[in-house]
């Protein structure tokens, strides 16, 4: 897939301030499948998937401070709590992407045996200054085409910052 271009669908997420691109076929997940893969009371705001090696890929915008400057100790953070849980599971150590218009946290890591192990990628930026967590999970055999896919969405997406309009009060 090294050298196949990616096909893709622009999706836009809370009023368009966050664009990005899905690879083709990716769709809005059903009430069955998040159900079955996210059984808790808190789930990710924005779940797409793709049938095909099971894809994954979720949006949250979360109500926590993020800047640009805080993102490499805060996606450091987050690898610690997923290697906490998943010890030597980590695939891609915590490092921050800002050579690919917007600076953004990334890692990656597996999970379950050999077969049936899953592929998860975590990507976290500050959208409005707040953090937008993002994760892609597939497969572990679709691991060298899923980072592809990863990285193709992460080089395309834009975040729009909002103008703020400033009264003093003397």
């Amino acid at each position: 897939m090294q050298n196949e271009k990616i096909q893709t669908q622009g999706i836009g997420l809370w009023d368009d301030v966050f664009q990005t691109e899905l690879p083709i076929g990716f769709e809005i997940a059903d009430e069955r499948l998040i159900k079955c893969k996210f059984p808790y009371i808190s789930k990710p705001e924005y779940i797409f998937w793709k049938e095909q090696n099971s894809q994954i890929v979720t949006f949250s915008l979360l109500h926590k401070e993020l800047r640009n400057e805080q993102i490499e100790s805060a996606i450091w953070e987050i690898q610690q709590m997923i290697t906490h849980r998943y010890p030597e599971n980590i695939r891609d150590y915590a490092c921050c992407l800002d050579h690919i218009g917007v600076d953004t946290g990334y890692f990656s890591f597996w999970t379950g045996g050999i077969p049936n192990g899953e592929y998860h990628a975590v990507f976290i930026m500050s959208v409005q200054d707040r953090m937008m967590l993002g994760t892609y999970h597939c497969n572990a055999d679709y691991e060298g085409q899923a980072k592809d896919a990863v990285l193709h969405i992460l080089k395309r997406t834009k975040v729009h910052t909002a103008e703020r309009s400033w009264m003093v009060i003397r």
